[in-house]
């Protein structure tokens, strides 16, 4: 089921993708985050502005792979999981 955002048709982050497993990572560089919590607003804008082009522009990560960086200091990173090992419970053997 798609989720459309200000109209761009966008898939929630499943747990698995075409039978793989995705994690999704999103945060933001601390220097800025650690502005907004303390609620100075225009400072955090200001730094974001100074700080915009000059973040990283590669398109991935070797630790992750897909990686996108916001001028706003936000970056978002997907990787691929290795496969869940079967946690299913072993059908319960009736012994006499």
């Amino acid at each position: 089921m798609t989720q459309s955002v200000h109209g761009i048709e966008t898939l929630p982050n499943p747990e698995r993708f075409s039978g793989s497993r995705v994690e999704a990572f999103s945060g933001m560089a601390t220097e800025l985050y650690e502005l907004l919590a303390a609620g100075r607003v225009e400072e955090y804008r200001h730094r974001a502005y100074e700080r915009r082009g000059t973040w990283p522009t590669e398109v991935t990560v070797p630790e992750w792979g897909p990686v996108s960086f916001g001028d706003d200091g936000t970056v978002m990173a997907l990787r691929m999981l290795p496969p869940r090992a079967n946690t299913s419970p072993a059908p319960h053997q009736q012994t006499d």
